[in-house]
């Protein structure tokens, strides 16, 4: 019989100074997510979003991005258990193996989200 978690049982976010380990989804995050929720650009159909709606969006990127590192299979690009173990470090423990660093700077909506001219170039 599986035990049924609720909401407070189980935490989804990224792991707290998220940004000092996963430096890219940071960026895509907390910059140019956010100016392409709520500044105007000609293609767009839409009017752009108040800020104060574009944070709760954030926190459920960040949610999203947090509920992946913990439950995504690796891929030949991404090793999500050196990611994992990486990002439960100490910050100087990190330091210490270059390629398990490169691979939490790596993580990126990309990661989880691959973009068109990726997948058509498979």
């Amino acid at each position: 019989q599986q035990q049924r978690l609720s909401g407070a049982d189980y935490q989804y976010a990224l792991p707290k100074h998220y940004e000092r380990i996963f430096p890219t989804i940071a960026k895509e995050i907390e910059e140019e997510y956010l100016t392409f929720m709520t500044q105007p650009t000609a293609s767009s159909q839409e009017p752009p979003i108040r800020k104060a709606t574009a944070v709760v969006y954030q926190r459920h990127a960040r949610q999203f991005a947090g509920w992946f590192l913990k439950n995504a299979e690796s891929t030949e690009k991404l090793n999500m258990d050196i990611i994992r173990s990486t990002s439960a470090l100490e910050e100087k423990e990190r330091e210490m193996d270059k390629s398990a660093l490169q691979q939490c700077k790596d993580f990126s909506i990309r990661s989880i989200i691959p973009s068109k001219d990726a997948t058509s170039a498979q």
